[in-house]
């Protein structure tokens, strides 16, 4: 006989009802790897009305059975006295559900003074009468839910918010109640669930038939996560250890934590070994791990994850750490929201707890960190491919004598994005940085940025918004103002679209609604009453132009600067300006005809400034530029044809006419035609950024229009058949191998300029 009949040998299959199944010397253990009792109301209603049915269709068809599903069994020797506990290893919700059903009918016979019923059920089904401790219960749940189940059955109900069992209780003790002689009745209702509900059991005496069945099986409706199955792989393998490891390792470990957080902890512990693992793998990398183990090896793995526990839910609680530096920290990593640094910060605080780091160490890391992530938002890098830059930090930070060095050096080499000051400078000065990124991420990093004013008293963030001072609507005395404070030949319309929505032109406010495009002068009374000191230095201007956004964007810049740390190492890519331009000119041919899109947005797009596109443009004119145009709709008056155009010496307005693009009187392209930035990135086959629309209600509150669904705003938002929202366009095959090497894992965003045109055209 082969290995494998073998093992089929000592599997044994059979259809039984339930009342075979309880009746006779027989226990069920459902054994502490098992999850608690989590079936919920829709569960129970779905099998009520089975049983309803069944009780029916039994008056006509006695022999007539529902299949209820499997139980997977695993049993043990019979004790001395005839009893056979058996493990059961899956249909562990729906044996307890059937239970505690069992036992709102025992009790409903007992309230209408049905002894003999009563002590049918509870002595047939429910207990082994005349045996003692555990030996007298039918079933006995897992750990947590044991005790609950237990008082039940001798009359005693207990309020458990962390269980389910008394709500199952309460739902059938109501829906017997509500039978009162109906159709059917309890004892047809009994009949039926005893006689009529069917199981397929699968009983087996060999441990490795035990699990391979139970990972093949999952019949509860409830599918079983990857931590579910580990820890029921440990505790198989833990035999006779199992409860003691229980009690004192997981129920600690599981402590607060949601099944995500559980499986989190796992996938980090392969992380810290492997930073290449992926988390739909934990499953199967850890099983590899444990089925070599014996049960002291997987009871110290144990305690290791037990461990790394205790330091995510710091992560998830940060009132729980007892240093106020990492606590405020920890804390304002959560509220930015860095779900791909976690692996990183769990590892260090980790080793914090095993005293390989010195709280102290812990503070620089995080503070480290938090630049790092600080200066690439500032200068746009995409979160793709972050979570392998931190994944692989915290698989090396753990021989480091000194975690801060060597994170600000790790981060600072290869295509990491780290950014120079230089960088920052320039990308606070010209980078579009209300629509890029996640408002949240937007709102709470200019309110760090502004909390850094030098001044002893706190200001108040609490209701306020972002504000544009500069509106994003310019009214005429807004154009009139705005000109004056332009340099001569300096274009209105191009350093508006420039400036408008850079950090020197944004502050937080709680009156965004009654400031909206208000005159400046009428602006700064409100301001000046501000709490926020930055508000109160805006209002001492005279006047808001080009020179005072640039002036604020150099001062906000030093803060920064000085605040967070940049890279010890400059890492510069010469070869970035080239693959910008060549990415500037496949966005530009990929707009299709009858679109049309800015130049701030295609800046926004491709890492650059809407100036040095504008100029870029005008100079190269790669195919499509005549499609990019002043924020307003309007053709820019310094767009050239390039020589050997089928257009030259045609008026663009006309050419994009015929390209079906429509104009109003004064000139201006028809705004549901607008490309947005997520647009123009699906176009080229870019990830489009997550949450890149605007704040609700900011826009509208500064006189510009509100915004839609993606991001774009009503008016000037795209039709339905746009290109890059699943419509008949779609992406040319033939994409630009040059353009795409080093923009795998992201996109150049870097904001530093380089080349001496560049520089010329965005010097202030």
């Amino acid at each position: 006989m082969s290995a494998q009949s073998a093992r089929l040998a000592l599997v044994d299959v059979k259809e039984y009802s339930l009342g075979r199944v309880l009746e006779g010397r027989n226990r069920y253990l459902i054994p502490l790897y098992q999850r608690r009792y989590s079936w919920e109301n829709v569960h129970y209603e779905q099998l009520w009305d089975d049983v309803v049915d069944t009780a029916r269709r039994r008056r006509t068809a006695p022999n007539h059975g529902h299949f209820t599903g499997s139980l997977v069994l695993a049993a043990g020797l019979p004790d001395p006295g005839g009893m056979t506990t058996f493990t059961v290893v899956d249909g562990q919700q729906r044996l307890t559900t059937l239970s505690v059903l069992l036992l709102a009918l025992r009790d409903h016979w007992d309230s209408i003074d049905d002894p003999q019923r009563r002590a049918e059920v509870h002595e047939t089904y429910l207990t082994n009468r005349f045996q003692s401790g555990d030996a007298q219960w039918k079933l006995l749940p897992t750990q947590a839910d044991r005790q609950l189940y237990l008082g039940m059955l001798g009359g005693v109900h207990r309020d458990d918010p962390d269980s389910r069992l008394d709500d199952a209780y309460r739902f059938f003790a109501r829906a017997l109640g509500r039978l009162d002689g109906g159709d059917p009745d309890a004892s047809e209702i009994q009949q039926a669930v005893l006689n009529g509900l069917h199981f397929v059991t699968i009983t087996t005496q060999d441990d490795d038939n035990v699990y391979r069945i139970f990972e093949s099986l999952n019949n509860t409706g409830l599918p079983l996560t990857q931590a579910d199955l580990i820890r029921n792989l440990v505790f198989m393998r833990l035999g006779d250890r199992g409860e003691a490891v229980y009690d004192s390792i997981w129920q600690p470990l599981q402590d607060g934590l949601s099944p995500d957080d559980l499986v989190n902890l796992f996938w980090y512990d392969l992380l810290w070994q492997d930073p290449t693992t992926r988390r739909a793998d934990t499953f199967d990398a850890q099983k590899a791990r444990i089925v070599g183990m014996d049960a002291t090896r997987v009871e110290e793995f144990l305690r290791r994850i037990e461990r790394a526990a205790r330091s995510l839910r710091v992560v998830r609680n940060p009132s729980a750490e007892p240093d106020p530096v990492v606590r405020r920290l920890l804390r304002r990593s959560a509220r930015w929201g860095a779900a791909g640094a976690e692996a990183l910060i769990v590892r260090i605080l980790d080793e914090g707890q095993r005293k390989t780091f010195t709280p102290s160490q812990v503070a620089d890391a995080l503070d480290a960190l938090e630049g790092y992530l600080v200066r690439r938002f500032l200068v746009g890098a995409t979160a793709s491919g972050l979570g392998d830059i931190l994944n692989d930090a915290a698989h090396r930070i753990v021989d480091e004598p000194d975690p801060a060095v060597f994170l600000l050096r790790f981060l600072s080499t290869g295509r990491r994005r780290f950014a120079s000051d230089e960088q920052v400078r320039t990308a606070i000065a010209t980078r579009n940085f209300y629509w890029v990124g996640r408002a949240a991420q937007r709102r709470t990093i200019l309110e760090w940025i502004l909390e850094l004013h030098g001044r002893k008293e706190s200001a108040i963030f609490d209701g306020t918004t972002i504000e544009h001072v500069l509106p994003q609507t310019l009214t005429d005395v807004w154009r009139e103002e705005f000109g004056a404070s332009l340099e001569p030949g300096e274009d209105l319309d191009l350093v508006y679209e420039g400036l408008v929505h850079t950090l020197g032109n944004l502050t937080l406010t709680g009156y965004n609604s009654e400031l909206s495009n208000r005159p400046f002068a009428e602006k700064r009374l409100e301001l000046s009453n501000s709490s926020i000191p930055d508000n109160q230095e805006i209002a001492r201007k005279a006047t808001w132009g080009a020179a005072q956004i640039r002036e604020r964007a150099d001062h906000l810049a030093n803060r920064v600067i000085d605040r967070w740390r940049g890279p010890v190492v400059i890492d510069d890519d010469p070869t970035d300006v080239e693959r910008r331009w060549a990415l500037l000119a496949e966005l530009t041919a990929a707009i299709p005809p009858g679109y049309w899109t800015t130049y701030y947005e295609a800046a926004t797009v491709i890492g650059s400034h809407a100036v040095a596109v504008g100029q870029r443009l005008a100079k190269a004119a790669p195919e499509g530029a005549w499609r990019v145009l002043r924020w307003t709709g309007e053709a820019s008056s310094g767009f050239v044809w390039p020589s050997g155009s089928s257009h030259a010496g045609a008026p663009v307005i006309e050419v994009l006419q015929l390209e079906g693009l429509s104009f109003d009187k004064e000139g201006r392209a028809d705004p549901s035609r607008r490309l947005a930035p997520d647009r123009l990135r699906a176009l080229i086959g870019l990830p489009v950024e997550e949450d890149s629309g605007d704040e609700r209600g900011e826009s509208q509150a500064d006189g510009g229009p509100e915004p839609g669904p993606d991001g774009a705003a009503e008016g000037r938002g795209v039709a339905e058949d746009q290109p890059g929202s699943g419509s008949r366009w779609s992406l040319e095959p033939g994409v630009v191998d040059r353009v795409r090497e080093g923009l795998a894992a992201e996109r150049v965003v870097s904001a530093r300029i380089d080349g001496d045109e560049e520089q010329a055209a965005i010097a202030p």
